[in-house]
């Protein structure tokens, strides 16, 4: 079918056919049948020559009717030859006519396999297929026709199967056995020979089997040169070359194989429907170099055809989509090669988001692409010490992961590097939070995937790399030397697997060296430990390391150098361990925050052990150590919630603890006091000066970036990404990923920003000993007590901070406490009783506490009380402790000694005790104008009433009701009862109350449930319906409270409300929580509390604060001495029920009294 003329032409003669058509009407003479034949080639030659669907839709259309007049002799069978090539081009969006186009175009969607999504296609098959058994034994049709409409009808249902259609390989034998029938003679019959076994082989694909490249490359010799289907065949070729490469993973196929694919690229058309195919297989490639060599650098070339397809105006979705994906990917590739996960995340979302838009329905396109975000994010968290960016991470791998069909996989090991760094997230977490589940799994997960992956395959040591670190770390968690061995063992054993010609090589040898390194400290073996060095030193001196692994090469051997040093004494070890690490942090790449914290410790270790007068070594060694604490208090600013500070603050305070050590043994006092502040509550110090922060950037001249600090933090919303971990995603989070969401980076920015100017050293640096001397001369307190156990460091000792500026230390070598020391024996105890609640294990706490109190006496408070008794000060000392470790515990108000006659004495009988988490807490508690109690007093009482498997407060009414009628009886009443109460009591109405909140009280009572979890972040008050109320959420209003604001007094009549059950020194509590929001002082318990009792005990001390003890300090003492006294006295019109409750004997137990503690004015 042939025509000329002008496009205008054309048009004219179609619209005259219509005409003509119409004024016909319906019938079906010659001269209709003359006219629709006219029409038909007419419209379907505009068709060829434009593309339009609308007029291969009127082809359709017109050939249907032409064809449906009765035909008993097939005078139409050449019609109905061009409706089913019409049809078979409208299901694969090609043109009719045009030699061998629906065949190429036909095999250009081999490999997609895919479900169909136009409702119109399975009919269209159907159509066409019915043509074709009607005319396939037309004489009036060339054999030739026949042969390619039969074989074209076949790979139709082949690539487009549709629901109810024969199984694939009864459509292939079909193909074949109709390809058998051919006569010899036919032109095409070699050609179509090849079609018929490429069908053949994507019905293997289809069930896991993949054709041999050698046997696509014969039959390509089977075509005449510059035969159509060469190219098809060659992208076949190229499929199965990259599959069985990436099986194989050599380290020189997959480059091998990009040099194949951009050579392809070269030799076909843009616009060549096969050509986001190569382009596909090259991402492939790009991906698995990536994963096995980092520091290969992706071909300019394949971004240039990217760029290509990107500018193309006749690229389709498919295309588009491809060429996105590739730029992300080689965006992502050059970042990691700088060392710049920032750079890889912000700089290639933008591509993947694109590539997403514009194939949203493409599951394989998501999961690579959320598979690579989540090991870059997780790596990015990794470096940035940012736990939500990782949280992020994980969630991305965890989501890509349950994307992927396992049946569609060629590479048994295609999820590998996803499992890995799944697991690798898990063995972060399990540490972070000591979780022996975590590790557990993250050992199963590495195991499975070990066993999956051959020998010589380029992910096998990775895995077992990250097999051993999972060993090692649950060995260490159980304390389990035999398990840390047998994980050192896995870690060598990966470096005996790696090939000569492994990318990796070097680095696993070095970090296997490491592993050495360990394992000769373990076992005491020199010989190990000299060989380990010799493991790691061809490591430092690889050409071709990024700078953060050369830096992390240069630590690794100088702890080794250090650690033979002290075996050996041999200085010049020393020497060069302290050369290796100055080396190490020079190294730092310029885009991070600056050396590791773990490297300027083991630095300034260094230094102090060498001690070299000359060198300024001591000097040195407390700047090193100061500058390493500093940076981890940098990582507790940069977590976006309490969750990611506490585990960021978890290793601090044994560092902090050894600085100030240094500092003391050299006289140092000062500089010992702060590095002991900036080992502790560092996320309660993150919340309060999260305040200041605005006021520091705009001095800094970032007005910008204050507005936008100021905007998220009263945005008030919880924190992004929440941990998976192997928990179920939750709704956020999978909104998060549907729209490729990265975390925002606010805080590094702001860190950045403030980097060298005033506002970093206000933000990273501790509070001067004068400021404290402020503190306590303007509340009159006689010291502040920093407690410090017996430990690796040194003896237990207490460093002391007077009004006037003066520093001092007391040895207290009897503040041990880890097994099987009495504090030992209390904090297992309360972790039982907690956990079993039942009648004897809350014996064996109680029998726990009193031995408690007992050893406090004798192994602090009294020495202390003596030293204190030198002061001369004429009067009761008042005492603000703050206890490290374990030893914020201790009720040391309540440690207790016998006198003479055999009666118990307790140290609050002696002295006023207050307690804080650090002293930059007490600093800004004081800083608060307090108000008075009684201007806006609220009462929140038992708001959880009726909430499943909450217990009533009964005795919290009462206490409430005394304290309304006899203090405050302009009081709110939120809670219960519903009668009194002008609130139910829900944790938005109690925010509100709280110090910082749109209508703070000047005095919270809050008598409520309180409860401690194994997260701090998420320990709680229960509220109206049961409802929690947790400590992340209190700090997150803290950080926009009123710096220069007023503060109330916050009471927590409520159990547990001040214990800290974990990572003690953080301290974070309730209480302490309260504390930093801007509240001027708050009383809270350390232990679960009798109703009865603490009713009683809460009466007398708003008694003794409104009867001449206004400091809240002082008035919980009072009343903790009346609950002392044997001839206590009821107050006057007391509630019979408490009347009655007075004359218990065991009001004067230590576990009645002594949990409530006081903190700030």
């Amino acid at each position: 079918m042939s025509g000329g003329g002008t496009n205008g032409g054309d048009d004219d003669a179609i619209a005259r056919l219509r005409e003509r058509l119409d004024a016909l009407g319906p019938g079906e003479t010659q001269e209709h049948l003359d006219v629709l034949h006219r029409l038909m080639a007419a419209v379907g030659q505009r068709h060829v020559r434009t593309g339009s669907r609308a007029d291969l839709d009127e082809t359709i259309a017109v050939a249907r009717r032409l064809v449906s007049v009765p035909d008993p002799k097939g005078v139409l069978d050449p019609q109905r030859f061009l409706l089913a090539r019409a049809l078979i081009a409208r299901v694969v969006g090609g043109k009719i006519y045009q030699p061998g186009d629906s065949m190429n175009i036909l095999l250009s969607h081999l490999r997609t396999v895919q479900k169909t999504p136009d409702p119109q296609i399975p009919l269209d098959i159907a159509e066409a297929t019915e043509l074709y058994k009607r005319i396939e034994h037309s004489p009036s049709l060339h054999a030739t026709d026949r042969d390619s409409l039969s074989v074209a009808v076949s790979m139709l249902k082949l690539v487009y199967p549709v629901e109810g259609s024969e199984p694939m390989n009864a459509s292939v034998d079909d193909m074949v056995r109709r390809l058998r029938g051919m006569s010899e003679d036919n032109p095409n019959r070699s050609r179509l020979s090849v079609v018929a076994a490429v069908a053949q082989m994507m019905a293997d694909v289809r069930t896991g089997k993949m054709p041999s490249p050698g046997r696509l490359a014969a039959m390509m010799g089977d075509l005449p040169p510059g035969d159509p289907i060469s190219v098809p065949l060659q992208v076949m070729q190229l499929k199965a070359a990259v599959a069985q490469e990436i099986q194989k993973a050599s380290p020189d196929g997959l480059p091998r194989l990009a040099e194949s694919a951009l050579s392809l690229l070269d030799a076909i058309d843009r616009d060549h429907p096969m050509r986001a195919h190569v382009l596909l297989d090259l991402a492939v490639v790009l991906f698995g170099q990536m994963r096995s060599d980092p520091t290969a650098a992706p071909d300019a070339r394949i971004a240039a055809a990217a760029e290509e397809v990107r500018r193309d105006p006749d690229a389709s979705p498919d295309q588009l989509a491809t060429a996105e994906a590739l730029l992300g990917m080689i965006t992502t590739m050059r970042a990691l090669q700088a060392g710049d996960y920032k750079r890889a995340t912000d700089e290639a979302a933008p591509h993947f988001k694109r590539a997403l838009e514009l194939t949203p329905e493409d599951p394989n396109l998501r999961a690579g692409i959320e598979g690579l975000m989540g090991l870059v994010l997780s790596g990015r968290g990794s470096a940035e010490g940012d736990l939500e960016t990782e949280n992020a991470g994980q969630a991305y791998l965890e989501h890509a992961e349950s994307l992927i069909d396992p049946a569609e996989t060629i590479d048994p090991a295609e999820t590998g590097v996803i499992s890995m760094g799944r697991a690798t997230g898990l063995i972060d977490e399990g540490l972070r939070s000591r979780d022996d589940g975590m590790l557990s799994k993250a050992i199963t997960m590495l195991e499975e995937l070990r066993d999956r992956l051959p020998q010589g395959h380029m992910l096998r040591p990775h895995a077992l790399h990250q097999l051993g670190n999972a060993q090692k770390a649950r060995g260490v968690l159980r304390d389990d030397q035999a398990e840390i061995l047998r994980g050192l063992a896995t870690i060598e054993s990966a470096a005996d697997e790696v090939p000569e010609d492994h990318p990796h090589r070097v680095a696993l040898v070095g970090v296997a060296g490491t592993a050495r390194t360990f394992r000769a400290l373990l076992t005491h073996d020199l010989d190990q430990l000299d060989q380990a060095i010799r493991d790691i030193r061809p490591f430092v001196y690889e050409q071709n390391l990024p700078p953060a692994e050369s830096a992390k090469a240069l630590s690794a051997l100088g702890y080794a150098l250090a650690e033979r040093n002290q075996l050996t004494g041999n200085p010049g070890d020393l020497n060069e361990a302290i050369d290796r690490f100055e080396e190490s942090c020079r190294r730092t790449p310029p885009h991070a925050a600056g050396p590791p914290a773990s490297v300027l410790m083991s630095l300034a270790e260094a230094r102090h052990r060498r001690a070299d007068p000359a060198r300024h070594d001591v000097r040195k060694a407390i700047e090193r150590g100061t500058e390493a604490l500093k940076t981890r208090v940098g990582g507790v600013l940069l977590q976006t919630g309490a969750r990611g500070g506490v585990a960021a603050a978890r290793r601090v305070f044994s560092d902090a603890t050894q600085v100030a050590l240094w500092c003391l043994a050299h006289g140092r006092l000062e500089q010992a006091v702060e590095a002991l502040e900036l080992g502790r509550g560092l996320v309660l110090y993150s919340a309060t000066v999260s305040a200041e922060v605005p006021d520091l950037l705009r001095d800094a001249g970032h007005a910008a970036l204050a507005a936008e600090w100021e905007t998220e933090i009263a945005r008030d919303a919880e924190p992004g990404w929440n941990p998976v971990y192997g928990a179920s995603l939750q709704e956020a989070d999978l909104d998060r990923l549907d729209r490729l969401e990265i975390p925002g980076d606010l805080r590094r920015r702001v860190l950045d920003a403030l980097a060298g100017t005033p506002g970093a050293t206000r933000l990273l640096s501790p509070p001067p000993v004068s400021a404290l001397a402020f503190a306590l001369r303007k509340m009159e307190a006689d010291a502040l007590v920093y407690l410090l156990p017996t430990g690796v460091h040194g003896l237990g000792r207490a460093v002391l901070v007077r009004p006037d500026g003066d520093v001092r230390e007391v040895p207290l070598p009897g503040l041990a406490t880890g097994p099987p020391t009495p504090i030992a024996a209390y904090e297992a105890a309360q972790q039982k009783a907690l956990r079993t609640r039942d009648k004897q294990s809350e014996r064996e706490w109680e029998t726990a506490l009193e031995a408690l109190c007992d050893w406090g006496w004798t192994a602090c408070v009294s020495p202390l009380l003596d030293y204190v008794a030198k002061w001369e000060l004429g009067r009761m000392p008042r005492l603000v402790l703050v206890p490290s470790g374990a030893l914020g515990l201790v009720p040391w108000h309540a440690a207790s000694s016998r006198t003479p006659d055999g009666d118990v004495k307790y140290a609050i009988e002696d002295a006023v005790f207050s307690y804080a988490a650090s002293g930059h807490q007490f600093l800004n508690a004081v800083r608060v104008t307090h108000r008075a109690w009684r201007d806006e007093p609220v009462l929140v009482v038992d708001p959880s009433r009726g909430a499943p498997d909450v217990d009533p407060l009964d005795w919290a009414h009462l206490e409430a009701m005394e304290l309304r009628n006899r203090y405050y009886p302009d009081a709110t009443y939120s809670g219960r009862p519903k009668k009194v109460a002008s609130n139910r009591g829900t944790p938005a109405e109690v925010l509100a109350r709280f110090p910082g909140g749109a209508q703070p009280a000047s005095l919270l009572h809050l008598g409520c449930h309180a409860r401690v979890q194994g997260d701090l972040a998420d320990s709680h008050l229960l509220l109206a319906d049961g409802e929690p109320l947790p400590v992340s959420r209190i700090l997150r209003q803290a950080e926009d409270r009123d710096i220069d604001g007023t503060g109330g007094l916050v009471v927590l009549a409520a159990c547990t409300s001040d214990l800290s059950d974990v990572d003690h020194d953080e301290a974070l509590t309730l209480a302490t929580a309260l504390l930093s929001a801007g509240a001027a002082g708050v009383v809270g318990a350390r232990w679960e509390v009798h109703d009865a009792r603490t009713a009683l005990l809460m009466v007398m001390f708003h008694h003794f604060l409104n009867h001449g003890y206004g400091r809240p300090a002082d008035a919980l003492r009072q009343a903790q001495l009346w609950m002392l006294d044997e001839d206590r006295r009821a107050l006057e019109d007391l509630h019979p029920d408490l009347a009655e409750q007075v004359n218990d004997p065991h009001l004067a137990d230590v576990v009645a009294w002594a949990a409530f503690c006081h903190q700030g004015q």
